[in-house]
């Protein structure tokens, strides 16, 4: 018969011992393979993300100085990225201000795929894309005007269109 080894230091389980113990009397004791042990619980928490990015961030508006209807030359790109079921993006202007008066948002326009290559008024919000959870995409293409009147006297009006968002998890 064989004496049991004698183990020093720190032992994690007494499984362990009794395993070491007996399998010096009957190998078959402890056969090899896992043993069920403890559980450990993982929580994951995502939280509802939703990213805009526009490009250019600023746009100018050149006027011959009698009244009309001036465009941006440049467009400016709408990318959405997001992990939520639904989500929509809005846009609302302010107005557009100056050391000599002001332009009210009513006259400030947008065109963009939801308003069918119509000009429109920025006089409320305006949709400018919906949809699911994707990666940063481009959602929209957003164009941008204002609409003078001799009133308006010269100078430089500076104003925002102000983006939000709604989402669904």
């Amino acid at each position: 018969m064989r004496k049991p080894a004698l183990i020093t230091g720190l032992v994690a389980t007494s499984m362990f011992v009794l395993c070491v113990v007996a399998k010096a009397d009957n190998p078959s004791f402890c056969p090899p393979g896992p043993r069920p042990g403890p559980t450990l619980t993982v929580i994951a928490t995502i939280r509802p993300q939703l990213q805009i990015e526009i490009n250019p961030t600023s746009v100018e508006i050149g006027t011959t100085g009698e009244p009309g209807e001036f465009h941006a030359e440049t467009p400016i790109a709408v990318r959405v990225a997001s992990n939520c079921g639904d989500w929509t993006v809005k846009c609302e202007a302010t107005p557009l201000v100056s050391d000599v008066g002001a332009i009210p948002p009513e006259r400030i326009l947008v065109k963009h795929d939801g308003t069918s290559g119509a000009w429109v008024s920025m006089g409320g919000e305006q949709i400018i894309a919906q949809g699911h959870a994707q990666p940063p995409a481009l959602v929209n293409t957003l164009f941008v005007g204002v609409q003078t009147q001799w009133a308006d006297r010269p100078g430089r009006y500076i104003g925002q269109l102000n983006f939000s968002y709604l989402v669904t998890p």
